[in-house]
């Protein structure tokens, strides 16, 4: 309006009337969809349609000013000077503020983003530590209830082996329960049962009560047949 030979600032009104402002606006609705505010999107809308309100307003001073000869009118520069000053600046100072408050709102939503975000970073951290500390937790839990469980009994187990190696019979005084360890448990105080008493057959045999029953343990026990022979013998 006022500078006629400014050409450069004439085609970048129209490029931005052609394909800035579309592109922009395209680009704004798709985020404004994200950040799922129906109150701001509105607000968006709505400058959508005053600043293309401006468009009109401005198309219709440059089709006023459309010559290089139609500075040279007075009708037609007072016209555009009037649009300028009566339309275009009220207008874009009225656009200017209520973007302003639209990015005034979006900083105090990216703000309030950032403090929950900072929240859910410090409860995961919690929560993390937490789980770290209950598996080890757990982890000597386990460690312990093994040891209680099956390491306890199965050293109870071999000691009694060794000493049954050494010729001493005894039983495992524990807390037989019905599992695999319950039943090692349980067959080796069979054994130690069947060896003790044995033991008990061959002293009375050796007293000379050569009428004290025995029974070998099976047609393979070598050493209750052995016995009983013994004792025959000896009789």
């Amino acid at each position: 309006v006022f500078l006629r030979s400014d050409q450069e600032d004439k085609e970048a009104l129209q490029l931005l009337q052609d394909s800035t402002y579309p592109a922009m606006k395209l680009q704004l609705q798709s985020l404004f969809l994200k950040v799922n505010d129906k109150q701001m999107s509105d607000s968006l809308n709505a400058i959508f349609a005053r600043f293309e309100h401006l468009i009109v307003i401005e198309n219709k001073m440059m089709v006023t000013l459309q010559k290089f000869e139609d500075y040279d009118d007075p009708v037609k520069k007072m016209e555009a000077e009037r649009i300028v000053e009566d339309e275009l600046l009220p207008r874009t100072a009225s656009l200017n503020n209520s973007v302003n408050v639209i990015i005034s709102k979006m900083q105090g939503t990216i703000s309030e983003k950032n403090i929950q975000l900072n929240r859910s970073f410090i409860n995961l951290r919690i929560l993390i530590t937490i789980l770290a500390i209950s598996i080890i937790f757990l982890g000597i839990f386990l460690a312990v209830y093994m040891s209680a469980i099956i390491i306890t009994p199965i050293n109870k187990i071999r000691n009694i082996i060794n000493d049954l190696g050494k010729g001493i019979t005894r039983k495992v005084n524990d807390t037989i329960k019905n599992d695999e360890i319950g039943e090692m448990v349980r067959s080796v105080n069979n054994l130690a049962e069947k060896l003790q008493a044995t033991a008990t057959f061959a002293t009375e045999v050796g007293n000379r009560n050569f009428q004290i029953p025995f029974k070998p343990l099976s047609r393979e026990d070598t050493l209750g047949t052995a016995l009983v022979a013994m004792r025959d013998n000896i009789k």
